[in-house]
């Protein structure tokens, strides 16, 4: 997993958007907003993106840049049990081995927060964090249901057969809000 924090605007004050996704499968298993960015915003978002597992695999691997609340967020999870492997990619230039290997990874996430970023509110952003949090959500189900990836053979994130194939974009929303609607919670 990869993981990435970027701001967004309310009310004209920074707000923290902490996004985790699968590189590999590219579906998005975490995101939430944050008035401030600190260990406790990085471990309640790494809980989140390990929430989706039934077991975490022995081999899990989180990606992120050097920000030290991951340090801090490793050692948390690893005095709580839950043991990871934490690979920061360190500035803009590979100038050493870890940041090289997973330079890939980490700019996957970069292009994720730069999506997003691109069609949210401009300039002082939303006015309330209700109405970030909902496009939040609209983004994610676009990204992870809807969105078609090269990297996927143009393929959506989550593909398995919710769509008929020649579905029209307004209808792939309708369904996808339809199916939404039966979804109940376990």
């Amino acid at each position: 997993m990869s993981g990435d924090e970027t701001y967004i605007k309310i009310r004209g004050k920074n707000h923290y958007v902490f996004f985790w996704s699968d590189p590999k499968t590219k579906i998005i298993t975490s995101y939430t907003i944050y008035p401030v960015r600190d260990t406790k915003c990085a471990c309640t978002s790494i809980y989140e993106c390990l929430s989706h597992y039934s077991e975490i695999p022995d081999d899990m691997t989180l990606i992120t840049d050097g920000n030290p609340i991951y340090n801090a967020a490793q050692v948390f999870f690893e005095i709580n049990g839950i043991k990871f492997d934490l690979h920061q990619v360190i500035g803009v230039k590979n100038l050493d081995e870890e940041s090289q290997k997973y330079r890939p990874f980490k700019q996957i996430e970069e292009r994720l927060n730069r999506t997003y970023k691109q069609n949210y509110q401009g300039t002082n952003g939303y006015d309330r964090l209700e109405c970030a949090n909902s496009y939040m959500v609209l983004f994610v189900c676009f990204f992870n249901f809807l969105r078609r990836h090269s990297a996927l053979n143009y393929k959506t994130p989550v593909d398995d057969g919710l769509f008929k194939k020649d579905m029209l974009m307004p209808d792939r929303w309708l369904q996808l809000i339809e199916y939404s609607s039966q979804y109940h919670a376990a």
